[in-house]
C-alpha cells in the first residue's frame, strides 16, 4: 500500500468537541491539540518534491508532559492552487490516538495570505497525548465561501515529523479540496495490517 493515498470525499466529518481526551464513534482516542508555531516560505519549482525543499527548522520550548508533531503542508504550483479560506483544518491519526480537527486558519490568519500558491507552511502541533506512529492525515475545508477567498485548495503533499521518535512520514495528497470537502491520505509506509487495525481507516 506504500506510496498510494486513500482519498475520501463528501460531507465533512462532524467537528469534535474540545476538552479532555475521548473516544470517537469509531473507537479512536482523541486528544486535545493546538498549533503552537507556524511559518510560511515560497518555492520556485513547477513540480516540487520533499527532498528539494529545505529541512524542517521549527523548534519549540517543549513541555515534558506534551507531545509534539511538526507538519509541512505543500500547496501546489497550479494557477489558483492557494486558499485564503478561514475554515481549513488538519487531522493527524496515529496508532495510539487522533488530534481531531485542528484549525489551520481563521479570519486574521487568512487575510495574511497563508497557503498561497507555490508555498509550503511549517507548523508545530502540541498534543495532550501521544498519537503514536502517524498513519493518516486528513485535510478539509468546512467553509462555504466565495471563489475570491481562495477555495478550492490544491495540496501536493504533507510531511509529518514526530518530535518524540524523530521519524518523518510523507503523505501524498495531489487533490483539489473544495468547500465542505476533505481528503484522507495514508503514508508511503502504511501497511494493509495497519489500515485494518486502525478504526479511523475503516
Amino acid at each position: 500500500m506504500g506510496g498510494r493515498s486513500s482519498k475520501s470525499r463528501g460531507e465533512t466529518p462532524p467537528k469534535p468537541e474540545s476538552g479532555e481526551a475521548k473516544r470517537t464513534a469509531a473507537g479512536m482516542l482523541e486528544v486535545a491539540c493546538r498549533v503552537c508555531e507556524q511559518k510560511r516560505e515560497e518555492y520556485k519549482e513547477e513540480i516540487v518534491e520533499s527532498h528539494i525543499l529545505p529541512p524542517f527548522k521549527l523548534s519549540v520550548d517543549r513541555d515534558p508532559e506534551k507531545f509534539y508533531y511538526g507538519v509541512r503542508i505543500v500547496t501546489g504550483s497550479q494557477e489558483g492552487a492557494g486558499t485564503k479560506d478561514p475554515d481549513v483544518y488538519i487531522t493527524l491519526a496515529g496508532d495510539e490516538a487522533s488530534t481531531g480537527k485542528v484549525p489551520l486558519s481563521g479570519w486574521l490568519k487568512a487575510l495574511k495570505g497563508r497557503f498561497d500558491r507555490r508555498t509550503f507552511d511549517d507548523l508545530i502541533i502540541e498534543c495532550d497525548g501521544d498519537l503514536g506512529e502517524v498513519l493518516v492525515v486528513t485535510l478539509g475545508n468546512e467553509g462555504e465561501w466565495l471563489e475570491e477567498l481562495g477555495a478550492p485548495w490544491y495540496v501536493d503533499f504533507v510531511t509529518v515529523h514526530n518530535f518524540q521518535s524523530t521519524l518523518n512520514e510523507e503523505f501524498p495528497v495531489y487533490y483539489w479540496i473544495g468547500d465542505r470537502d476533505y481528503v484522507t491520505c495514508t503514508a508511503h509506509t502504511t501497511t494493509m495490517k495497519q489500515v485494518a487495525d486502525n478504526p479511523i481507516l475503516l
